[in-house]
């Protein structure tokens, strides 16, 4: 695999747009107590921590994996175009040796991409713990509710999240880890001189690289798309 990109990188924003829906959902239902009644409450041991997350839902996790996407479709597309010009001059070379000013862009153009790597990397990791949280609580408050329908007879009906959460669990589960070890991957590679020749030109895949690169900015734009309809929708 090339050190240029990860596979995983876009995992969360492909989610299905029924999925955020049902979590935006379950995030509005919670403030507005309709999920539970004030006597359930005290039975649920997890519904303070559901409701905290649930306001943090709303003010700031989702609408930074808006931003976030925002983030990681700029980087991309910016990784491609550095990319798609630097292979388009590479191929251009004749013979089996690198001229000295396209081994001076090649590190130019990896080190800028390390840099932009290590911030995206940074940026992800709080809205990761939070979208973490959300999930838990969730789960949680999920289980103790069926343990408390089943023991106390209610007739009370709380839609789990089942498959939609565990579709959004799956996609973290991919995401988290995968920048920070991009990022690793490109400081380790660059820790030492670089002997920039077109083997280690030919290593970096840099076709497939673009091709990921573009596929990522489209499916973070459609994500973008797709949640800012749905804000507008919880907000009316």
């Amino acid at each position: 695999m090339s050190i240029l990109i990860n596979k995983n990188g876009a995992d969360l924003f492909v989610v299905s747009k029924a999925a955020w829906l049902t979590m935006n959902t379950r995030a509005e239902k919670v403030l507005a107590g309709t999920l539970v009644s004030k006597d359930v409450e005290k039975e649920i041991a997890v519904y303070p921590k559901l409701l905290s997350s649930c306001e943090l839902w709303q003010k700031n996790t989702f609408p930074q994996l808006i931003i976030q996407a925002e983030r990681m479709s700029l980087y991309a597309w910016s990784a491609a175009e550095d990319f798609k010009d630097l292979n388009a001059k590479i191929k251009l070379v004749e013979g089996n040796s690198l001229p000295e000013n396209l081994q001076f862009e090649t590190a130019k153009k990896l080190a800028t991409l390390k840099r932009n790597t290590m911030l995206l990397a940074t940026s992800f990791s709080i809205e990761e713990n939070q979208l973490s949280d959300f999930i838990t609580y969730n789960k949680v408050f999920d289980k103790e509710w069926m343990a408390y329908v089943e023991k106390s007879g209610s007739k009370l009906v709380s839609n789990a999240l089942d498959s939609d959460i565990q579709a959004v669990e799956k996609a973290l589960s991919g995401l988290k880890g995968t920048w920070i070890s991009l990022s690793n991957d490109l400081s380790n590679a660059m820790k030492v001189p670089i002997d920039i020749t077109l083997p280690f030109i030919e290593s970096l895949n840099i076709d497939a690289a673009v091709i990921q690169w573009d596929s990522m900015v489209h499916e973070a734009k459609a994500f973008v798309s797709m949640a800012g309809t749905q804000e507008e929708l919880l907000q009316a």
